[in-house]
């Protein structure tokens, strides 16, 4: 078939949806079915644009909307580089029904991990997501240039990394690898990409080269990862042991790590149970950032639909206080605790 008829096709079939909130000179063309929007991407040689969004619920939605995406100063720019596609997850069942795959949907923001909206991502037509971003103030052409930043940042970290993968498969010496991937991981690090999450894969192989930190390869190794903002249960328990008096503030990153992946009572629980394992240690190398933690670890335990450990609510409540002068709104949240 020929591919300006398979082209002209694809795009016919598609669901087109065009932005209706003010004035724009040209119709935009959002796919709301991804897979459509993949093999038409394929096709003129371009990236994606998903955004992830609850169209009639999420405020913030609302705004990366009417702020950003319904501007010709977006769309002209960005549609030179990208197929958009729009994912919705609306409330209402009447926009509901207009969704065409709920299912495919879910399965997308599962696949990607999508945990808030907007969630706004750039891949490439493999599916290899190189940057992701949300709502972002100052308009339309300020969103432009903040894609086109962490675009080309996104782009240049996935090719690092897969080129680092294929290295380390081949290298007689793969210590220098991983010195060389623990590198880019902390020059990346700022530019908070999802392909750091490769790079940090290479730099874990540390763990399996020296083991017990004999050469300080597995404890640069962990700095850099927590540097990354990629550290996981794996790397917390890495942290306890090389780090057990929390003389470096690994530990304690480690259980602030935990303390922002609470999702449910078993990992409030660990959580807890973490940090007041490091209250015994009476170091914190960070106590102003990390008083808010400790209340909030401390309401936790005080719910009785929560944790229901009023002792420990009380041993926090002391210890936020000790870390630095309650605020009065703090000394209202632990005024039935202390």
């Amino acid at each position: 078939m020929h591919f300006s008829f398979l082209l002209a096709s694809l795009v016919l079939a598609v669901p087109v949806q065009a932005q209706q909130q003010g004035t724009t000179e040209l119709e935009q063309r959002w796919f709301d079915d991804f897979d459509h929007a993949l093999a038409v991407a394929k096709i003129e040689g371009k990236d994606l644009l998903v955004d992830f969004t609850g169209s009639d619920w999420s405020q913030w939605c609302v705004n990366l909307r009417e702020e950003v995406f319904q501007f010709d100063a977006f769309y002209q720019p960005v549609a030179k580089q990208y197929v958009l596609v729009v994912l919705d997850f609306p409330d209402a069942l009447e926009v509901r029904a207009k969704v065409p795959n709920l299912a495919r949907n879910q399965e997308l923001a599962n696949q990607y991990q999508v945990g808030g909206f907007p969630t706004v991502l750039l891949m490439n037509t493999e599916g290899e997501v190189y940057a992701e971003t949300g709502y972002q103030e100052g308009g339309a052409e300020l969103y432009v240039t903040h894609l086109d930043q962490i675009g080309i940042s996104g782009k240049k970290i996935l090719v690092e990394s897969k080129l680092l993968v294929a290295e380390y498969e081949k290298a007689k010496d793969k210590v220098s690898v991983v010195r060389k991937a623990i590198a880019s991981l902390v020059d990346g690090a700022s530019d908070s990409s999802p392909a750091l999450a490769t790079l940090a894969g290479v730099v874990r192989k540390a763990n399996f080269l020296d083991p017990d930190n004999s050469n300080g390869l597995k404890l640069e190794a962990l700095q850099a990862i927590f540097a990354a903002d990629q550290a996981g249960p794996e790397d917390w328990v890495s942290a306890q042991i090389l780090d057990p008096e929390n003389a470096l503030g690994l530990y304690e990153q480690a259980v602030v790590d935990q303390l922002l992946g609470v999702r449910d009572h078993a990992t409030a629980t660990s959580a807890v149970n973490a940090l007041l394992k490091l209250h015994k240690l009476n170091k914190v190398q960070q106590p102003a950032q990390f008083q808010g933690m400790v209340i909030q670890a401390a309401k936790w335990c005080e719910a009785p639909d929560r944790l229901n450990r009023i002792d420990d609510a009380r041993v926090l409540a002391r210890w936020a206080k000790e870390i630095a002068e309650l605020d009065p709104q703090a000394l209202e949240l632990l005024k039935n605790i202390l």
